[in-house]
C-alpha cells in the first residue's frame, strides 16, 4: 500500500511544477488515499486556479493556507470529510461562487456572501440548515443529495429566488401529512 501511495506522490511532484497555465485542477487518489496539501504549493506562480477538486487531504489547515493564496478560485469540490479549526470565509476566497462538499464540511465555510451555487449531501440536522442559511445568503443554485425532508423544506423556504434546485431524499414520507 505504501509503495502505491508513494508512487502517486512522486507523480504529482513531477507533473505539477510543469502546469504553468492550469486553471482547473482535480487531484484524486484511488480509494480516497490522502493527498498532502504541500503538493499544491509546487504549482508554478503563473497557474491561476479557478477550479480545485480534491478527494482527500491530510491537513485542512494546509489546504486553507493554499486556497488563501489563490484569490482566483471560483469553484471548490472537497469530497472527503475534513477536520479543521479555521473556517474559510468570503474575505479569504472573494471569488468563490460554487462549492461542492458534504454537510460535515459545511461548518468549515463561513460568511460566504459571494457563494451562488451549493451542492451538498447528507443534510440532516437543524444546526446544519441554520449554518447554511446564516453563511450562504446569496444562493441561486442548491443541490441537496440525501437530504432529510424537513431540512430540505426549511432550506427551500429560505431561498425563494433559487434559479435551480435539485433534490435527492434519503427516504420518502409515507404521507404528505408527516411533512
Amino acid at each position: 500500500m505504501y509503495i502505491f501511495y508513494q508512487y502517486f506522490h512522486k507523480y504529482f511532484a513531477h507533473v505539477l511544477p510543469h502546469l504553468a497555465n492550469v486553471r482547473r485542477l482535480s487531484l484524486a487518489l484511488p480509494h480516497y488515499r490522502i493527498i498532502a496539501p504541500q503538493f499544491l504549493w509546487i504549482l508554478p506562480p503563473t497557474a491561476r486556479l479557478t477550479h480545485l477538486t480534491v478527494t482527500g487531504l491530510l491537513d485542512w489547515d494546509g489546504l486553507l493556507r493554499f486556497t488563501v493564496s489563490c484569490p482566483t478560485l471560483e469553484f471548490v469540490v472537497i469530497q472527503i470529510e475534513q477536520t479543521g479549526q479555521t473556517a474559510l470565509t468570503n474575505s479569504r476566497l472573494p471569488n468563490l461562487r460554487s462549492l461542492e462538499t458534504n454537510a460535515v464540511n459545511l461548518i468549515l465555510f463561513e460568511d460566504m456572501n459571494s457563494l451562488e451555487n451549493l451542492s451538498t449531501s447528507r443534510i440532516w440536522s437543524a444546526s446544519t440548515v441554520e449554518h447554511v442559511v446564516r453563511n450562504f445568503p446569496a444562493l441561486l443554485t442548491l443541490w441537496l443529495d440525501g437530504a432529510e425532508q424537513h431540512a430540505a423544506i426549511t432550506l427551500i423556504h429560505q431561498y425563494p429566488n433559487l434559479d435551480y434546485l435539485a433534490l435527492g431524499f434519503n427516504s420518502v414520507p409515507e404521507t404528505l401529512d408527516t411533512m
